[in-house]
């Protein structure tokens, strides 16, 4: 869950970036392809459009298009096919795709983008290949985004990966650090084994932080711990420059990995608890979230809420964690005050009400616990609704392996709310 958060950030982050280099390389088209050219009214609001995401920016940018015929300029339609990305309205940008006379390899890698951004990976790879159908070679945004689809489909995309990795030997990019990195993702994703991804980081010559990362994930996704941390050693011995030390990427994946060894996984997470206090990072949300469910996981109840109070910013993650480990030592109590404390302070999830009802099981006075919890079941249903709360209530049983006495049956009828 806690890697979840973090990749779905770094994703973000990503994707960002991304639209703002295309935005740059868009304005470098445009300066190279029309320097003894002059269109005052579009140039002079080029700055108003090239980062925008407003659905009255995108009319108004088509509207002049065609009213200033510059229907067949690849420069201003693929700036509109930019806004439409952002927008999430890739129906428009398509049509628009579709309708352009000429095309560059800004045009293909804008929609290539933007089809991964949106949750779209089968038409990105659709498009990629298209792109190199048509006789272009990708710029290194439109592979990473190919990349990133064909991880987000999983194996079935394993030999699309792998032509691109073909693809990219034989270029430029062979030595982008982002795309190995991306590479390395993908196939952690896609190939059932994880030599692949050690190949990718194996060929990097220069190493950084962010290489080191992305390898360590890969064998922690995989729950190779002993692996992980044998890199993490590699790593600080080679960490001669501030770009290759350990960041709140690497402890985050190690601390969550740490918890799945069952013979030494406590030791390792009190020696990683005192490596992040000495680099300063237990207040960051995602390292302080993965400590306090470490912590919270092995009944050191009292060290999970330490670090708990210590950190300056905190989300339902960091809260289920500790309510979790509260309930597992019947604490129950205790964890459904933390809930009351945070209820309006973090953005409570479902499962968060999920873990609320399990820990009124864990309370001292049953009798009590039963009488709450059944009066939470009414508000929460309210709150959250019936079908959404009972899906949270069996995926958590499933997950703990047991059923706790009946929630589910205390449900009101759904004909009483």
């Amino acid at each position: 869950m806690i890697l979840c958060y973090r990749r779905l950030l770094h994703n973000s982050t990503h994707a960002l970036s991304t639209q703002l280099a295309l935005s740059e390389q868009l304005l470098h088209h445009y300066n190279s392809s029309h320097h003894h050219l002059q269109f005052p009214p579009l140039n002079l609001e080029y700055h108003r459009y090239k980062d925008s995401s407003s659905v009255e920016d995108a009319h108004q940018l088509h509207l002049q298009i065609h009213k200033t015929g510059l229907s067949n300029d690849v420069f201003w339609c693929n700036t509109l096919i930019n806004i439409y990305v952002r927008l999430g309205n890739l129906v428009s940008a398509q049509k628009l795709f579709d309708e352009m006379p000429q095309k560059n390899l800004v045009s293909w890698s804008c929609l290539i983008s933007g089809y991964a951004q949106n949750g779209m990976p089968d038409e990105a790879c659709i498009l990629f290949k298209g792109a190199i159908s048509a006789g272009l070679f990708p710029n290194h945004y439109a592979i990473g985004s190919a990349l990133r689809a064909c991880q987000e489909l999983g194996p079935t995309k394993l030999k699309l990966g792998m032509e691109i990795h073909g693809l990219i030997s034989k270029s430029p990019c062979a030595s982008d650090m982002v795309l190995s990195n991306v590479l390395m993702s993908m196939y952690s994703h896609c190939s059932a084994s994880i030599d692949d991804a050690r190949h990718v980081f194996d060929e990097i010559k220069i190493k950084t932080s962010a290489s080191w990362n992305s390898i360590i994930s890969v064998y922690c996704r995989r729950g190779d711990a002993i692996s992980a941390f044998k890199l993490f050693s590699s790593m600080q011995r080679e960490a001669t420059e501030l770009t290759c030390w350990p960041n709140e990427y690497t402890f985050c994946s190690l601390v969550t990995v740490a918890c799945s060894l069952v013979d030494c996984g406590l030791t390792l997470l009190e020696q990683m608890l005192a490596r992040i206090e000495k680099s300063s990072l237990v207040q960051d949300l995602y390292v302080g979230s993965a400590l306090v469910s470490g912590f919270a996981r092995y009944g050191l109840i009292d060290s999970a809420k330490m670090i708990f109070e210590q950190m300056g910013d905190r989300n339902a993650v960091t809260m289920n964690g500790l309510m979790v480990g509260l309930a597992r030592q019947h604490q129950g109590e205790e964890a459904a005050k933390i809930f009351k404390e945070m209820k309006y302070l973090v953005e409570i999830n479902a499962v968060s009400y999920a873990v609320l009802l399990s820990a009124f099981t864990e309370f001292s006075n049953l009798k009590e616990g039963k009488r709450k919890g059944q009066e939470s079941v009414i508000q929460t249903i309210k709150e959250i609704g019936y079908t959404q709360l009972q899906y949270c209530i069996a995926e958590r049983n499933w997950k703990e392996k047991k059923n706790r006495w009946d929630i589910v049956a205390a449900f009101p009828p759904l004909s009483s709310l």
